[in-house]
């Protein structure tokens, strides 16, 4: 499934080729059809951007088929800087090119030569490092594992407030109770999508706890959907997930997360172990604090 070095550079080439082959004949018969009298409007893209633009297709094709497969549903992501793969994109400020080989493939701008178009295709792979290529995605992929356990650690920690508690916890009717801001219409499409990644990220810790969160957050996610513009917060005392280890209770100007003890302390394992131990020791200290309080 992780390509070589190898086959990187023949895919590649072989696309290219297509490329060239396609380019030159369409600026071939869009030459003739202006003779004609038909305006098909503005082809000066040139063959180095021609060759970049497949590159960057071919690159980023791949790396969402590895995304996918590797990431196992988490958020992470396998991207290269543009730099490793294209050759005209950065030639200015990286001397890849000489002004004297642009200027060869300048001339070959106007497609009139298929031949010596083609040539240029070495050319343009021999400025490439594939190995390089190859052991970046190698790289990426390796990681891509724990790196999308800690997207979604940091997407737990920011959106519960974990890092400053700015609405405090406390301990209530044997809950851990997290205070949030309530969101409005305004930002309901953007809230809903992140509530999305934190319901995954809980199914995550629910695997691995053995416990369940209950329908808290699908409850929430109902509720947004129905805000408007005449219905702009979701009402206050509506409560998400009514006995189950997370219940969320909507107020005017906040939303509580309520969890039982045994699910935070699932939480603040999960984000403790994927790249926030600090905030989850400084979580626990404030939770000792209002336990003594």
């Amino acid at each position: 499934m992780i390509p070589t070095a190898e086959s990187l550079e023949k895919t590649l080439k072989s696309r290219l080729i297509d490329a060239v082959e396609s380019r030159c004949a369409l600026m071939k018969s869009a030459s003739y059809l202006k003779i004609l009298g038909v305006d098909v409007g503005n082809l000066n893209s040139s063959a180095l951007n021609c060759m970049d633009e497949v590159a960057k297709q071919y690159i980023d094709d791949l790396c969402k088929k590895l995304t996918a497969h590797y990431a196992n549903g988490t958020p992470a992501k396998i991207e290269l800087d543009k730099e490793l793969y294209q050759v005209g994109y950065y030639y200015r400020c990286s001397n890849r090119l000489t002004r004297q080989a642009v200027d060869v493939f300048h001339e070959c701008d106007n497609g009139e030569n298929l031949e010596k178009e083609k040539g240029l295709i070495d050319v343009y792979l021999s400025n490439l490092d594939f190995t390089a290529i190859a052991a970046e995605i190698n790289r990426q992929v390796s990681e891509l594992g724990n790196e999308g356990l800690r997207l979604i650690a940091n997407s737990i920690t920011d959106w519960l407030g974990l890092r400053y508690l700015r609405r405090g916890v406390a301990v209530r009717s044997k809950r851990i109770v997290i205070g949030c801001y309530a969101f409005r219409y305004s930002t309901v499409w953007e809230t809903i999508r992140t509530l999305k990644n934190l319901q995954a990220g809980l199914a995550l810790i629910e695997k691995d706890a053995g416990l369940s969160f209950g329908n808290a957050i699908t409850d929430l996610i109902k509720a947004a959907d129905y805000l408007n513009y005449d219905y702009q917060i979701i009402a206050s005392r509506t409560k998400c997930g009514k006995g189950g280890n997370l219940e969320i209770h909507c107020f005017k100007d906040k939303h509580e997360y309520r969890f039982t003890k045994e699910a935070f302390d699932a939480v603040l394992a999960f984000i403790s172990l994927n790249g926030f131990e600090d905030v989850a020791n400084q979580v626990l200290d404030a939770l000792n604090m209002a336990e003594a309080a």
